[in-house]
């Protein structure tokens, strides 16, 4: 019989609970808990299992999180026994208390060496603290024996974590009814730095290896951390109980969002990152934090003021990494002031720093525990707020001021346009077609058949999805490749819808689709004509033209099928061209294009079941094997699949987070352009930095509403508006 995996956790808290206990269960692994709380682990030892509930603005969810255990942490020889027979460690204590949890990890080790344990041990370091790994590894080198610190090196491996899940603290009443429950948040993903492991990386759920994790380190501390306690600091002065009552405060925001403005700029510079994909970071980390059902208090972000004004914790690193990249930290200095001002009574540390100040002076402060220099420009900055913020002479009467007051409406102007896309989005459109619709009273074949309505539209997938996009109020460059009379009717008819275009042109005439609607059955009739034969040359000239329009941080649709004589592979050549040129490539195609483009790792795919079906190998007949589909396509590395269902809705992943966005019943007038209408709202949700539910929500509601309209239409912003609301999201 097959021994189950072990994973044990220090520490059966808001993160070993709410997160670690919830990914290593559903990753297979018993989980053992290792507390000092007695009655948590009598409860947990009791129950062998506990409740966690998922929670945002639209969803509440319980899960049993069963198959753990917990030992008391001061019983040292029991938790050895447990360490020696792991397969998998975690901390989740909090950093005082990794002194006490070291010399257990070390005795643990000493007996695995001692036993010849020859399986690597890893151990997930999921606290706030840099350069983690090596501080952890240093705590147990000192209490283990000499003779064992080749084997530490050789078998342990120390790989620091990034934890984002937001986990509040419950009210006491709560906790006394039960003290296992817990309250989540749905995001499930734990980046971890990938050269910490010895041995074989772990296969968990949400598990994010990264070779560059320092970047990810700064970006979670200076973006998600710093806008926590911009929250909890200026949310304290004004009085405000939750999280998002401060994010809604209408004087704290714009100083949030220079504060997070500060910070990605100085990411940015010392990093690389992309200033569109932090844009999308942003978004979604204030997105999370208006989690109303979630209750995040104000106290908690505001929390251990002493730690969090730390020389590179998360305003004070934040502001020293702009300071050195020549930016000044102007909104993060009001942060930090209004963190040395932190004085909740029941906060311990609070109360420290505040008889700090009193006996020492602020500058001392500044020096101690900040680690500014207080003849330093940081530190002048800081000295200066804080005078005003203890004098509270800018909350009453609202003269909150930033140093350069354009930022007053910048701010305001960033949390709204963080929802519509400000990078360039192309549409590829390779087989475009001139689509001429009839609707007949009555359609009778072989005899004449007079109209009553002929309808003409620009189509072909990839111009679809620029007329959507243009509804959505965002302009789109067609690219295409067009011949004949026919391509000439269609950049005209672009150019008269105000679609920005760059064409390639060929022998030959581009095609014409006939859609023939009988009214007396609803039934239509389409007859789809090939298009132009390619020849190596027409090839070439697109490859150079799209060459030519690649920018950094631009996103670019490919849709649609084909033409004769183009290469199966050349949609993938298309997405290497334009990735490897820094920009996104979102892919809605079929057959062997889309195997091969996969194997190209685009970051978005929009298949529908069949398609799916031919890249996975095997049919799709629940929402399991859709779920296990989007798994297949993860390890392609594509980061963002979009599973289409008709009239069911779509299955929509990003990472390890899946959603199922589910529409309500409507009237279906034609399918054509449905897809195309999805594929625009999804892209332009996410590329304006919408979370991953939102953009299921707007592709679903887009692609419902083409769906409604005869013939060839693309549907509008109202329709678009009026079904986004009706979009049922869960996650799953």
């Amino acid at each position: 019989m097959t021994r189950a995996k072990k994973a044990v956790i220090f520490g059966a808290g808001n993160i070993g609970r709410g997160f670690l206990g919830q990914l290593f269960t559903e990753s297979g692994y018993e989980v053992v808990f290792v507390e000092i709380n007695r009655r948590l682990v009598d409860c947990l030892n009791q129950q062998g299992s506990y409740t966690l509930r998922m929670v945002n603005n639209e969803l509440s969810q319980d899960l049993t999180i069963a198959h753990v255990r917990a030992m008391d942490g001061r019983d040292e020889k029991a938790v050895t026994r447990e360490i020696v027979a792991a397969d998998l460690l975690a901390t989740a204590v909090g950093v005082r208390a990794l002194p006490q949890v070291a010399p257990v990890i070390a005795l643990g080790v000493a007996r695995r060496a001692e036993a010849d344990v020859g399986t690597p041990l890893n151990v997930i370091i999921c606290e706030n603290l840099k350069n983690a790994s090596q501080v952890l590894r240093g705590m147990v080198q000192e209490h283990l024996p000499r003779e064992h610190y080749g084997y530490l090196e050789e078998k342990v491996g120390f790989v620091e974590a990034v934890i984002a899940r937001m986990v509040p603290i419950l009210p006491d009443e709560v906790r006394e009814k039960d003290p296992t429950f817990v309250v989540v948040e749905p995001y499930k993903v734990l980046p971890v730095d990938k050269r910490g492991f010895k041995g074989a990386i772990p296969d968990i759920v949400g598990l994010e290896p990264r070779e560059d994790f320092t970047a990810y380190v700064d970006r979670k501390l200076y973006l998600h951390n710093a806008g926590h306690a911009m929250l909890g600091y200026l949310g304290y002065q004004k009085g405000l109980k939750y999280g998002y009552e401060a994010l809604g405060d209408s004087q704290i925001r714009p100083f949030l969002d220079r504060a997070l403005d500060e910070a990605a700029q100085a990411l940015v510079a010392e990093h690389g990152f992309h200033p569109q994909a932090l844009r999308a970071h942003i978004a979604d980390i204030l997105a999370r934090s208006a989690n109303r059902p979630l209750g995040d208090t104000v106290f908690r972000l505001a929390r251990d003021p002493i730690r969090k004004l730390g020389p590179t914790d998360r305003l004070v690193g934040g502001a020293r990494l702009a300071l050195k990249h020549g930016i000044e930290p102007d909104a993060l200095s009001w942060g930090i002031a209004a963190g040395l001002a932190f004085d909740h009574p029941r906060d311990p540390q609070a109360s420290r720093l505040q008889e700090m100040l009193r006996e020492q002076g602020v500058d001392t402060v500044l020096a101690g525990v900040c680690g500014l220099d207080p003849a330093g420009p940081l530190a002048e900055m800081v000295r200066e707020r804080y005078g005003r913020v203890v004098r509270g002479d800018i909350l009453a009467d609202g003269r909150w001021q930033i140093a350069d007051n354009r930022w007053r409406t910048i701010g305001h102007q960033l949390s709204a346009i963080s929802y519509q896309p400000s990078a360039r989005i192309v549409t590829v459109n390779l087989n475009p077609v001139l689509d001429r619709t009839l609707a007949l009273p009555h359609l009778t074949v072989g005899q004449i058949n007079r109209a009553r309505l002929v309808r003409l539209d620009v189509g072909g997938k990839g111009f679809n999805v620029s007329r959507a996009l243009l509804e959505l109020g965002t302009p789109s460059l067609a690219l295409g490749v067009l011949g004949g009379a026919t391509g000439e009717m269609l950049r005209r008819g672009l150019e008269e819808l105000g679609i920005a275009g760059e064409f390639v042109f060929v022998e030959g005439e581009t095609r014409q689709n006939l859609t023939m609607l009988d009214e007396s059955t609803g039934l239509y009739t389409k007859i789809n004509e090939a298009g132009p034969q390619w020849s190596q040359d027409t090839v070439e000239s697109l490859l150079a033209k799209v060459r030519k329009h690649v920018a950094p941080g631009d996103a670019w649709v490919m849709a649609g099928r084909l033409p004769p004589g183009a290469p199966p592979d050349l949609y993938a050549r298309l997405i290497t061209l334009v990735q490897s040129g820094g920009a996104r490539a979102y892919l809605d195609s079929s057959d062997e294009p889309l195997r091969l483009a996969c194997q190209a790792a685009p970051y978005g795919i929009k298949p529908n079941v069949e398609e799916a079906e031919e890249v996975v190998g095997h049919r799709l007949a629940s929402l399991d094997d859709l779920v296990g589909a989007t798994r297949v396509f993860l390890d392609f590395g594509i980061q963002v699949v979009a599973i289409s269902r008709g009239a069911q809705g779509a299955l929509v992943s990003q990472g390890r987070r899946v959603v199922q966005a589910m529409p309500p019943s409507v009237e279906i007038r034609s399918t054509v352009g449905a897809g195309d209408a999805f594929m625009a709202g999804l892209v332009w949700a996410l590329e304006g930095g919408r979370d991953l539910a939102e953009a299921a929500r707007w592709a679903v509601a887009c692609g419902t509403a083409a769906a409604m309209e005869e013939g060839t239409g693309i549907g509008t912003r109202e329709k678009f508006e009026a079904l986004a609301s009706q979009i049922v999201v869960e996650e799953m």
